[in-house]
């Protein structure tokens, strides 16, 4: 995936950045719209920009173009910070998504993400956009 690729959707999920009509249909889940719109090195790189907004992307800022204008237009949120001990959820995330857990460790090596132990055993690395807290 080229940079800037990257920039804009970080600026997107971060900053609530307006897209160019490629990203805006990756966001809304236009399949075909996403193809029509991209150069051949985005189509190239599809899966692995997909993959990218499935991981770094909150998911109510993707997925229909419900969702992309209401994440445009809604307020200002603070990403969630956490903090050893909190407990929380796991979103965006196949394996684990739903599952909830203890913080145990920020950051964990090598991937600058955060350890949590479940219940049952246990442990997963996620990114901060993947876990929220619960109360």
């Amino acid at each position: 995936m080229r940079p800037d690729i990257r920039e804009a959707i970080d600026g997107y999920a971060k900053n609530r950045d307006t897209l160019g009509g490629f990203l805006t249909a990756v966001m809304e889940n236009d399949l075909l719209g996403a193809f029509e719109r991209a150069d051949n090195g985005n189509q190239r790189d599809m899966l692995e920009i997909v993959t990218y907004v499935y991981m770094h992307v909150p998911r109510s800022a993707w997925g229909s173009p419900e969702r992309v204008t209401a994440w445009l237009a809604g307020p200002e949120e603070k990403p969630y910070e956490p903090v050893t001990g909190d407990r929380v959820e796991v979103l965006n995330n196949p394996k684990f998504e739903g599952w909830t857990g203890i913080v145990q460790r920020l950051p964990f090596e090598p991937l600058e993400g955060i350890l949590v132990e479940f219940p049952i055993g246990v442990n997963g690395c996620f990114l901060p956009a993947q876990l929220r807290k619960m109360n």
